[in-house]
């Protein structure tokens, strides 16, 4: 099963580069900002208010979806690890089922380890973005 962006839980490699590439307006927030905010020179002619707003929407949009995403992967993975739970409690000596066990709740800590780490990208991004964009726009949070 995929996960609503349509990238497959059960490929952790392929879920988490896609995870990477959605981080990167994130992950690039201070070249964002200093795009945004042009010299002196120029500032006459610039809505700051616009940009910042539409910045923070892009971020908000980004991290929502990306939580979106991580939530129903950890989801998906806790319903096979548990389901796999109940196979081997019924057949003790398979130990297929113990190796997909193990291989699902690793996979299941690794997207939860992923949840704590989009929460502090977003809380990076959210206070550089606040410390220029705070006198031109405040998001309603």
């Amino acid at each position: 099963m995929a996960a609503p962006s349509g990238v497959p839980c059960a490929d952790i490699q392929l879920f988490m580069e896609k995870l990477k590439e959605r981080r990167q307006t994130d992950d690039r927030i201070i070249h964002e900002l200093n795009s945004l905010f042009p010299k002196e020179e120029f500032a006459g002619k610039v809505n700051f208010t616009s940009q910042c707003k539409d910045l923070y929407h892009t971020m908000r949009t980004g991290h929502s979806g990306r939580i979106y995403d991580i939530t129903a992967c950890i989801q998906e993975t806790a319903d096979k690890a548990k389901n796999l739970k109940q196979q081997r409690d019924k057949d003790p000596e398979n130990y297929k089922i113990s190796k997909n066990l193990r291989k699902e709740q690793g996979n299941l800590r690794l997207f939860q380890q992923e949840l704590n780490v989009e929460e502090i990208v977003w809380e990076r991004a959210e206070k550089a973005f606040y410390e220029r964009c705070r006198t031109y726009y405040k998001p309603d949070s």
